[in-house]
């Protein structure tokens, strides 16, 4: 999946360390964008495109990682839109 150092990995902050580590093992961008506290870590899109369009800038090629795994629930809608983010932009 990464191909280099322009290659982009937006993951949700706070993160499991691996994610981390391993796109850096890998000679990725790990391009962090952070999840709300005040609305139950849920996912603020603002703050998805504001890391996007930030890491873009730069000139990265972008993957969007989230997680669902620990309690952290995207709701499909949000899942919609993230994959909207990324084909369109």
């Amino acid at each position: 999946m990464i191909r280099g150092p322009s290659d982009g990995v937006m993951v949700p902050i706070p993160q499991y360390p691996l994610y981390s580590a391993s796109i850096a093992l890998y000679g990725g961008e790990l391009v962090p964008y952070y999840l709300d506290e005040q609305n139950g870590w849920g996912l603020d899109m603002n703050e998805l495109n504001r890391a996007l369009n930030a890491a873009r800038a730069k000139g990265n090629n972008m993957c969007i990682c989230y997680r669902d795994d620990d309690g952290i629930i995207i709701i499909l809608m949000m899942k919609m839109e993230m994959i909207k983010i990324q084909y369109y932009k």
